[in-house]
C-alpha cells in the first residue's frame, strides 16, 4: 500500500512541475508522522566518563542534539544500581569489570544534566535486585525467580521511577530490561541474570511489573524487549518475539505499548583501503534494511510503537582486517564512512514507517572507537559530527517526507542498488530541514533543491565529508581516527540559492525557517510548481510581495485556473492563506482544495474558499481545515470564474501546530523527611504514623497493596497508632493524607 501511495503522489507531482532540471530533487510519498524526541543516545558514560557535572561536556552533548537519551544505557542496565548510579558493587563476575566510581550517575545527576527538552527513557534493572530488596545477587535461582524477590524489586522499581519525578522530570517512557533473549543459558552471573532464555518467566514477571507501574504511573508508556539478533525463521518472528505477541494478545502480558529492538548491522567489509570498500560499507545499511528489517517491522502485527533503543555498525574483536587495528572493532571504526554509517541507518529506519518513534544510537561515551560520539569534553568525533548533522534535521520535527532525485547520473551502487543520494526532509509547523546523503565517490554538482524547501526564511547549508574517508596510510601502525576537528572538510552557507552541491562522501543539511508547503508560493519564477502557467501570466505588476505575482486574465465565462499537489497528513490541522486582487466583469475569484487517497481517487469532501466578486484591492483569504480520513494528497486550485482579471500571491499552507499542555507536578510525592513510619518493616501489630514535627498525626491512612487495590482505611489513634493486623505479609503503599495534601511512603509487613 506503501509503494502505491509513493508512485501516486510522483505521479501527481509531476504533472504540476513544467522544467525538468538535469538534477532535480524532489519530494515523494505520503507524509509520515514522527515524535519530535525521536531521536538520540544511549548514555553508557560510566564507564570512562566525562563526568556529567562537566559545564564543558554538557555543552557538547547539546552539539549531539538529543531528542532524548537511554538511561542507563544497553547492558549495564542489567546491572545497575540507581540508588548509587553505578553497577551493583556486589556483584564480582561478567560486565562489573567496567564499574568506575569516579563516573557514576544517578537519576538526579542525568535530570540536572540533560539538555532542556530531552527525553530521557529509563531501562530498568530486572535482572537482578539491587542491594536495597536485602536480597543478594548470589543466592540461588529459586530465591531469585521467587515471587518474594520479585514482590521486594518491584518496590525498587517504583522508587527509581520515582526518583526522576523528585529531581523535576515526569518520566515518560520504560523499557522492561535490556537483552534478555541472549544471556547466558540459565545463568544467574550471566547477562540477563535468571531470563535468560526464558520467555515465559519474563513474561509473567514483566506483567507484574508492568501493571505496578501503570497503577502508579499510569501516563508512562511501557516497552517490552523484542529478539532482534537477525535471523530468519521462514518468515516468521523471532521465537521470543513472538511469545511476546501472543502474551499481549492472551492478556497474559498488558499495558504494553511498545517492543524494544536492537538492530546492529556488520560493517559490510573487511577493509577500508579504497573508495569501493567505503560504499561496500555503505551499501550493507541498505542491504540490511531490504531484507531484515522491512521485515522485523512487517512481523509488529499488533501495531505496537518501536523502540530501536540500540543500533550501529558492530564487529566482535578479532574480526578486523585492517592493520591499523588488528585487535578488532570492525574495519570501518573511527573513519567518516562509520558516521555515514550510523546516519544512514538512522534515517532508513525512521522511514521504516510511523510505528518507529524511538531512536538510539549507541553510544555517546568517549573512548570507544567503533561507537562513541565524544572524543573528549570539547570534541565530536567523526561519528558525533555524522549524528550531530541528524539531531539537527530531526530534533522537535512532527512530519517527514523521502526526497527522491532525478537526472543523476549513476543513480545508485552496489549489488542492491543501494541510492547514491539519499535523502529526508522534516519540518514542523515553524520550520523545515533537508538532510541528504552523498554515498560515492563522486560529487553531485548543482543539484536543484527548490521544490523541497518553501519556506520564507533564507536557506542555510551545514555540510561535512571527506573525500577519502578510507585508511590513509595502510603501513602505518598508528590507530586512525577521525574528529571535528582532524580529518573532515566542511561547508557552511547562511544564504543558499536554489542550488546545491553535494561533495563526495558527504551528508548535508538544508535549514529554512517559516515553513510552507507551497512550492513557489510568490510566483517568483515563472515555471516552477503549477500546473498550467503557460496558460497563465505572471506578472512584474500588481504584486503584493516580490517583484512577481500570478494573474489570471479571463476572456470568457469559463473557469481558468493553475494547480499544485503537496502531501498532506490524513487527520492533521492546516491553513491555507493567499492575497486575492480582483477586477472582474461577471464571476468570482476563489480557491479549493481537493483530496486523493493512496490510489488516486479524490474524496468527496473538498473545501473551497469565499467568493471575491467585483473589483477590490488585495485581501487576505484563508482557510483552516483538517485533513479527511486517509487523504494522502491534496490539490491546490487558484481560479478566476467568469470574465475579468484576478491575481494572486504569496499562497502559504502550513500545519496549525497544537501546543502541549505544560507538565504539572503531581500533589503526591515522596517525602521521607516529613512522614515518619515505624517500624518499617512492620513486624507487630501496630505501626506508627507521625507528620512532620512528631507533633502531628495524618487525618487518614489508606494502605494500597501492589496490584492498586485498597486493603485498609483508617485515622490514626492520637498518637499516630494504626491497626494493621489484618494485613498478610506482603509491600503495600501508604496514602498519606492531611487537609488537601497527600503523601505517599512504602511499608513492608514482615
Amino acid at each position: 500500500m506503501r509503494k502505491i501511495a509513493v508512485k501516486l503522489l510522483n505521479v501527481l507531482i509531476a504533472c504540476t512541475t513544467l522544467q525538468v532540471y538535469a538534477q532535480t530533487a524532489r519530494l515523494q510519498g505520503p507524509v509520515q508522522k514522527i515524535e519530535p524526541e525521536q531521536f538520540g543516545y544511549n548514555l553508557n558514560t560510566y564507564i570512562t566518563g566525562p563526568k556529567w557535572s562537566n559545564p564543558e561536556f554538557r555543552h557538547t552533548v547539546t552539539r549531539l542534539r538529543p531528542g532524548n537519551v537511554r538511561y542507563p544505557g544497553g547492558t549495564i542496565a542489567n546491572y545497575w544500581d540507581w540508588r548509587t548510579g553505578n553497577i551493583i558493587n556486589t556483584i564480582t563476575q561478567g560486565f562489573p569489570k567496567y564499574r568506575n566510581d569516579t563516573f557514576s550517575y544517578t537519576p538526579y545527576d542525568i535530570v540536572k544534566a540533560v539538555p532542556d527538552g530531552t527525553e530521557i527513557t529509563y531501562c530498568i534493572n530486572m535482572a537482578r535486585p539491587t542491594p536495597e530488596t536485602g536480597i543478594s545477587v548470589d543466592e540461588s535461582f529459586e530465591v531469585l525467580a521467587s515471587q518474594e524477590t520479585l514482590d521486594k524489586k518491584i518496590v525498587d522499581i517504583l522508587a527509581g521511577i520515582q526518583a526522576f519525578y523528585d529531581a523535576g522530570y515526569p518520566l515518560k517512557k520504560v523499557e522492561l530490561g535490556n537483552e534478555f533473549y541472549q544471556g547466558a543459558a540459565g545463568g544467574v552471573n550471566g547477562q540477563g541474570g535468571v531470563y535468560s532464555g526464558d520467555v515465559d518467566l519474563y513474561i509473567d514477571h514483566a506483567n507484574q511489573i508492568a501493571e505496578a507501574i501503570h497503577i502508579r504511573y499510569p501516563k508512562i508508556k511501557l516497552s517490552v524487549i523484542g529478539d532482534s539478533d537477525s535471523k530468519i525463521n521462514d518468515g516468521l518472528p523471532e521465537p521470543w518475539t513472538d511469545s511476546v505477541y501472543t502474551a499481549i494478545e492472551e492478556s497474559r502480558l498488558n499495558h504494553i505499548d511498545a517492543i524494544t529492538f536492537h538492530w546492529y548491522t556488520g560493517p559490510g567489509t573487511p577493509q577500508l583501503f579504497d573508495a569501493q570498500d567505503a560504499k561496500r560499507s555503505l551499501n550493507q545499511t541498505f542491504k540490511q534494511q531490504n531484507t531484515r528489517r522491512i521485515s522485523d517491522y512487517a512481523d509488529n502485527r499488533l501495531g505496537l510503537e518501536l523502540w530501536i533503543t540500540e543500533y550501529n555498525t558492530f564487529s566482535q574483536p578479532g574480526e578486523s582486517k585492517n592493520p591499523n587495528n588488528p585487535g578488532g572493532g570492525g574495519s570501518i571504526q573511527g573513519t567518516w564512512i562509520n558516521g555515514m554509517f550510523g546516519a544512514n541507518l538512522s534515517l532508513l529506519y525512521t522511514m521504516l514507517g510511523p510505528e518507529v518513534s524511538a531512536l538510539n544510537i549507541h553510544v555517546i561515551s568517549k573512548n570507544n572507537i567503533q561507537w562513541a560520539m565524544i572524543e573528549n569534553s570539547t570534541t565530536l568525533t567523526g561519528n558525533g559530527v555524522a549524528l550531530g548533522l541528524v539531531g539537527r534535521a530531526m530534533r522537535g520535527m512532527n512530519k517527514a517526507q523521502a526526497i527522491e532525485f532525478s537526472g543523476i547520473g549513476n543513480p545508485t551502487f552496489g549489488a542492491d542498488d543501494s541510492p547514491s543520494l539519499y535523502g529526508v526532509k522534516f519540518w514542523n509547523s515553524e520550520r523545515s530541514a533537508v538532510i541528504i546523503m552523498n554515498n560515492t565517490e563522486e560529487a553531485r554538482n548543482s543539484v536543484a533543491i527548490s521544490e523541497l524547501l518553501s519556506g520564507d526564511g533564507t536557506k542555510r547549508l551545514t555540510q561535512y565529508y571527506d573525500e577519502t574517508p578510507f585508511l590513509p596510510d595502510i603501513d602505518s601502525p598508528e590507530e586512525y581516527k577521525v574528529t571535528e576537528d582532524s580529518g573532515l572538510m566542511f561547508d557552511f552557507k547562511d544564504e543558499l540559492g536554489d542550488t546545491a552541491d553535494f561533495p563526495p562522501f558527504s551528508i548535508t543539511v538544508i535549514e529554512q525557517e517559516n515553513e510552507n508547503l507551497i512550492v513557489n508560493s510568490s510566483f517568483e519564477s515563472t515555471s516552477e510548481g503549477w500546473s498550467n502557467l503557460e496558460n497563465s501570466a505572471v506578472g512584474r505588476k500588481n504584486a503584493y510581495t516580490g517583484s512577481r505575482s500570478l494573474l489570471l486574465n479571463n476572456a470568457t465565462n469559463k473557469c481558468q485556473s493553475v494547480s499544485q499537489i503537496v502531501a498532506v497528513d490524513d487527520k492533521s490541522t492546516y491553513r491555507l492563506s493567499t492575497f486575492m486582487r480582483t477586477r472582474l466583469e461577471q464571476g468570482f475569484g476563489s480557491f479549493t482544495l481537493k483530496f486523493f487517497d493512496i490510489y488516486g481517487r479524490e474524496l468527496k469532501k473538498g473545501i473551497s474558499s469565499k467568493k471575491i466578486q467585483g473589483t477590490n484591492t488585495y485581501q487576505e483569504v484563508s482557510e483552516k481545515f483538517k485533513v479527511p480520513n486517509k487523504a494522502c494528497g491534496m490539490k491546490v486550485v487558484l481560479s478566476a470564474n467568469g470574465i475579468g482579471r484576478v491575481w494572486f500571491d504569496d499562497v502559504v499552507l502550513r500545519e496549525v501546530e497544537k501546543k502541549n499542555k505544560k507538565w504539572k507536578a503531581p500533589d503526591r510525592a515522596w517525602n521521607r523527611d516529613f512522614v515518619k513510619v515505624f517500624p518499617n518493616p512492620a513486624t507487630e501489630t501496630k505501626i506508627t504514623v507521625i507528620l512532620g514535627d512528631e507533633k502531628s498525626v495524618p487525618d487518614l491512612v489508606s494502605i494500597v497493596d501492589l496490584w492498586g487495590q485498597k486493603v485498609l482505611e483508617a485515622t490514626p489513634n492520637s498518637d499516630g497508632e494504626l491497626d494493621i493486623s489484618q494485613l498478610p505479609r506482603g509491600i503495600y503503599t501508604l496514602n498519606v493524607h492531611t487537609g488537601d495534601k497527600t503523601w505517599q511512603e512504602k511499608l513492608i509487613v514482615d
